[in-house]
């Protein structure tokens, strides 16, 4: 199973889909590795100006998966919160786990 879906190419907008439903969504290694690699298809496109990162199910992603959390370095998890904007519905709730 693809932890990370890569939609199609439409008016230079792509959508990077986490999939990993049955923890939530929850990042793991192996999910940023999925993630990061197509970040990397996505840089070297001259097709794509926008990326919508989106997620299935009922939470968009619940954060670090504290399971693997000691195994994943910082750079690791601040990869994914890098990015020029956040747009976010109203009832998003968006948060960091304490150490």
């Amino acid at each position: 199973m693809n932890l990370v879906k890569l939609s199609q190419v439409t008016d230079k907008v792509v959508y990077l889909g986490l999939n990993r439903t049955e923890k939530k969504n929850a990042l793991n290694r192996e999910l940023m590795a999925e993630f990061n690699q197509d970040l990397d298809y996505i840089e070297q496109s001259h097709e794509i100006g926008v990326v919508v990162i989106e997620a299935s199910d009922d939470a968009f992603s619940v954060g670090a998966d504290i399971k693997k959390r000691s195994a994943t370095t910082l750079m690791e998890a601040l990869s994914l919160l890098t990015c020029n904007w956040r747009i976010a519905s109203d009832k998003t709730i968006l948060g960091m786990p304490e150490d």
